[in-house]
Order: structure tokens, then sequence, then C-alpha cells
């Protein structure tokens, strides 16, 4: 199942098997998650996590722009680590943000995942 390799092993079963519906309709530009209940983390993390779904499909945004947004410009790097814990990567779309200098930066799933699931959104938008 692709599902194990979407979701982190971290990911609660029923957040899981709620989600899954939800990645099948993800290639769609017009989806939209907000009935997904958001997974258990710090205060912070559940605060990028829900700036990064208003990152629009098929766009970027950088770290140092989440940060802005919650009013913690110094907390770039803060933001980068919640993003490595985000544990429903796709439907909290982690992959969209990028580095300030327009270079990629990291991703959980690999800087290859990372590459395709931008190239994938862009040519879908």
């Amino acid at each position: 199942s692709h599902t194990h390799h979407i979701a982190s092993c971290r990911t609660p079963r029923p957040l899981l098997s709620t989600a899954t519906p939800y990645v099948y309709t993800w290639t769609s530009p017009l989806s939209r998650h907000d009935a997904l209940p958001i997974p258990l983390g710090t205060i912070f993390q559940l605060s990028v996590w829900k700036e990064l779904q208003n990152v629009s499909y098929g766009t970027t945004s950088s770290y140092k722009e989440i940060a802005v947004k919650l009013d913690s410009m110094q907390a770039m790097r803060a933001v980068g680590n919640a993003n490595s814990k985000n544990p429903i990567p796709i439907i909290i779309p982690c992959h969209r943000i990028i580095k300030s200098d327009g270079s990629i930066g990291g991703y959980s799933g690999g800087i290859s995942k990372k590459k395709f699931l931008l190239d994938l959104e862009y040519k879908n938008k």
C-alpha cells in the first residue's frame, strides 16, 4: 500500500484511515482537507502545520515566510524542525516549503520525493 510510504509510522491508525481518501484526491488542485483532524503536536508545531495548509497546491513558500506569518522571524529553523515532525506529509503539505534562496531544502521523505511532488503539483495546477 502507498499509504505506508506517505504517512509516517508515528501517525495514529485512526488518523491514517481517515486520511487515506484525502491522499487519493490530493492530485486535484481544488481539493481541500479542512475536515481532516490535525495530529497531536506542540503548540508551535500545530501552528506551523496549520500555516502549511494555507500554501496553495502547485506553489511554494519558504521557512522564513512561514516564520514571519507566525510572528517569529527568528524561528526559521524551528519551522523546519516542525516540518520534519509532520506525521501526515502531503495532507499537511510540508513538501511545499523551500529555502528563502529558492533552493529545495530538506524533506523527511527524501529530496527526490520532494522534487517529484513539487513537479507533479506544478504540472497539475
